[in-house]
């Protein structure tokens, strides 16, 4: 190969000579593989020049030669040691880059231009850095990269970067200076996709801010069942005695009542009466919205849960011009929390009176399952 090489210089540079060339004094350098006399071989590298005599145009030739054998073998060595890095690279999940000193890309592996979307024509025709780089990102990633081109020897950046469809992704960006003979030529840089990862991240800050949300609502809440707690107590305990007293009056413990005097005193006590059921009732919805509503349930006539609720609400049913009829047998028992019974026909009668048209007929009525009389 180098003898064939040596030989088309030759012959063309003493024909461009007796042709009579413009330059009478020519030189070229070339790299040969040359033989010792013992048949070993070494590289070098020869500088030949041609001159032309004035006089009678004869071609003299002269030659100065160096061996170049460790360079030619450094150089081997280095051409096979990036054969070996790009077999390595292009063995990575992750997509990796090289960049001259202008951010212009050289070289990117398979992962790289799945990554990113792009084919490798468009990196032989020419990408630069930043255009992968998300507008607001782009002046830390030139603080990044300037510093590997400055000398320092890793930098790590997290940033958003773009695809060739102008879809967006965040990654990790870990950089080291290519060096040539000493000298900073490029950057070599590996690109992590953490889209996943910061996703993750993300609706983990919803999660815990839900948390929080929802500690401070547990923590509203239970004041409020606290308030409820104190005010339902406040209300019942001068109740009790009230009640207490207006009972012992109408039993005339006290004396004999005039028909009015009982009619107030027994108004009285409806009052009273429902004022503590309302105050039970409020303070049992505050515990059922907490889930601490507390059920006792025993065997109770179903006539006596139900006939002190209709008869403190006849009064208001009249008073929107309807009659309230309890329509349960006496011996029908069940087995419930006689206070939830109590709240859940007070709850459903309300609802009755409140939205059943003058003259309507109310009915509280109860029958064993099954029961159709």
């Amino acid at each position: 190969g180098s003898r064939r090489v040596a030989s088309k210089v030759f012959v063309r540079e003493l024909a461009a000579g007796r042709a009579g060339a413009a330059d009478s004094c020519r030189s070229r350098v070339l790299e040969l593989e040359m033989v010792r006399k013992d048949g070993s071989t070494l590289w070098t590298e020869s500088k030949v020049i041609f001159m032309r005599g004035e006089k009678d145009g004869s071609i003299d030739v002269l030659g100065v030669t160096r061996d170049i054998t460790e360079r030619k073998k450094a150089e081997k060595a280095l051409r096979e040691s990036e054969g070996r890095f790009r077999e390595m690279a292009e063995l990575l999940p992750s997509a990796m880059f090289e960049m001259d000193v202008e951010m212009r890309l050289t070289y990117t592996n398979k992962a790289g231009l799945k990554v990113f979307g792009y084919l490798p024509g468009d990196v032989e025709a020419g990408i630069h850095l930043l255009d992968l780089v998300h507008p607001e990102d782009r002046q830390e990633a030139i603080g990044h990269f300037t510093g590997i081109l400055g000398g320092e020897p890793f930098g790590s950046m997290e940033c958003r970067m773009l695809r060739k469809d102008g879809s967006g992704l965040v990654a990790v960006l870990n950089s080291s200076p290519i060096r040539r003979d000493a000298r900073v030529t490029g950057v070599r840089t590996v690109v992590h996709d953490i889209s996943d990862r910061k996703t993750a991240e993300e609706a983990l800050r919803m999660v815990q801010g839900q948390q929080l949300v929802l500690e401070e609502l547990k923590r509203i809440n239970q004041m409020k069942s606290e308030f409820v707690e104190t005010v339902t107590h406040e209300l019942r305990t001068p109740m009790t005695p009230l009640m207490s007293a207006a009972g012992l009056l109408l039993e005339g413990e006290f004396g004999e009542l005039t028909a009015a005097q009982r009619n107030v005193l027994q108004m009285m006590a409806r009052n009273i009466e429902r004022l503590s059921r309302f105050a039970r009732g409020v303070l049992a919805l505050s515990r059922l919205d907490a889930d601490q509503y507390p059920i006792n349930p025993d065997e109770h006539s179903l006539l006596a849960i139900v006939q002190p609720v209709t008869e403190l609400l006849k009064e208001r049913a009249a008073g929107k011009g309807c009659s309230l009829v309890v329509d349960v047998p006496a011996e029908l028992r069940v087995f419930a929390d006689p206070d939830a019974v109590s709240q859940i026909v007070t709850n459903l009668v309300n609802n009755a009176v409140v939205h059943c048209p003058e003259g309507t007929t109310i009915v509280v009525s109860g029958r064993k399952a099954g029961d159709e009389t």
